[in-house]
């Protein structure tokens, strides 16, 4: 399934999610395995070495499986997808992944965090030309 639903998508799209986590394919492979068990945080490293311990990996992790599975449910039910939404879908993961490390925003790839960046962006513009209005008309008072 990860192949189909991720790996796939992953070079398809040269969507960067697993450089981001400074895994490969057979890495995150491993590691979804050695924590398939709900407690295998709580296992010494020796037992389990390649296992998510931190709360922001289990999440991503999450959201990538997550995503896994309702492709394969799509796919069992001959639902046509639009590939466009999905690639929007995992891009918008590359990003918060980004945010989540607090890396450079440049290296945004999806439309969604793009779009978000350009409107932060004019916000601050037009509050800086509001407060400059404001001072001048400040002056003329």
């Amino acid at each position: 399934m990860c192949n189909k639903y991720f790996f796939s998508y992953h070079r398809k799209y040269n969507l960067d999610i697993l450089p981001l986590m400074h895994i490969g394919q057979y890495k995150y492979l491993r590691i979804l395995t050695d924590t398939r068990n709900w407690y295998s945080h709580f296992w010494a490293d020796k037992k389990k070495p390649d296992r998510l311990i931190n709360g922001s990996e289990m999440l991503i992790s999450f959201e990538i499986v997550y995503l896994i599975v309702r492709l394969y449910l799509i796919d069992k039910l001959s639902v046509s997808v639009d590939e466009e939404r999905v690639k929007e879908f995992y891009l918008v993961l590359h990003d918060w992944i980004v945010d989540l490390n607090n890396m450079d925003k440049k290296k945004y790839k999806s439309k969604t965090y793009k779009n978000n960046v350009a409107i932060e962006e004019m916000n601050h513009m037009l509050r800086l030309i509001a407060k400059k209005q404001a001072e001048e008309i400040a002056i003329l008072s």
